[in-house]
């Protein structure tokens, strides 16, 4: 009897245990449950401040204003030029940022019809020039490409005169330093071609010009010739030829 009643305060204290391990993993469980629901509300909550402090701010567009300035055609003359300005601001910005970019191109070229006929002599010259910023190599180029096109033509070749070729090079340096209002009075009584071009250029650029402007490869009164050709940098290289002849 004793050993019955002892069996069963055992089983009781086993079922006693039981429950007791049941209802701490019980607590356990619902504990992390807790803790997971917790974490999640605080991820979700975390998330909503993010967004909500979030601000975009859009810049207006900028405001961009295309000019263009082309200056006056001057009498017997072709004249391009090509001016472009850009000029960009931001209102949300407290300082404005312009840019401008500008491209000249511009070329001139202009003839005296009426060749004169030659009444003296002159002193010929073979040697290079020496006058400052002049393109000695090219004013030779063109007057061998001119006497090869007056040899196709049957014609004799022009001989370079030393005072020519002074005043082709002094009148190209007054074309640059004044313009050309400034040839005009100076090489009166001479037969004559003159341009500048900032464009990439050469001397068969120049002789080409002299071909279809003038009659100096077809017109067998022409006994003389100066070239002058030179060669200033405003912005870009210029090139400021002049060629006479008589």
């Amino acid at each position: 009897m004793e050993d019955n009643n002892q069996n069963i305060n055992n089983d009781k204290g086993k079922v006693m245990v039981l429950i007791s391990l049941i209802i701490a993993v019980s607590i356990v469980l619902v504990f992390f449950v807790f803790l997971a629901i917790l974490d999640i509300t605080h991820k979700d909550t975390k998330s909503k401040l993010s967004t909500t402090t979030r601000r975009t701010i859009k810049e207006e567009e900028n405001t961009t204003t295309n000019s263009e300035v082309t200056e006056p055609i001057t009498e017997n003359s072709t004249t391009t030029v090509s001016t472009t300005q850009v000029a960009s601001s931001n209102s949300t910005r407290s300082s404005t940022t312009r840019k401008t970019t500008t491209k000249v191109v511009t070329t001139v070229v202009e003839e005296e019809t009426d060749t004169v006929i030659p009444s003296h002599d002159y002193e010929i010259v073979y040697d290079k020039t020496t006058y400052p910023d002049a393109l000695d190599s090219w004013e030779w180029e063109v007057i061998n490409l001119i006497n090869q096109e007056r040899r196709k033509n049957g014609l004799s070749e022009l001989l370079v005169a030393r005072e020519l070729r002074n005043m082709a090079e002094e009148a190209a340096y007054m074309y640059y330093a004044s313009g050309s209002s400034a040839i005009k009075p100076y090489l009166s009584g001479y037969s004559y071609l003159y341009m500048h071009s900032n464009l990439d250029i050469d001397a068969n650029t120049l002789y080409e010009s002299t071909l279809n402007s003038t009659k100096i490869t077809t017109n067998p009164d022409i006994k003389y010739v100066g070239a002058g050709v030179l060669v200033k940098n405003i912005t870009l290289d210029t090139y400021f030829y002049v060629i006479v002849y008589e």
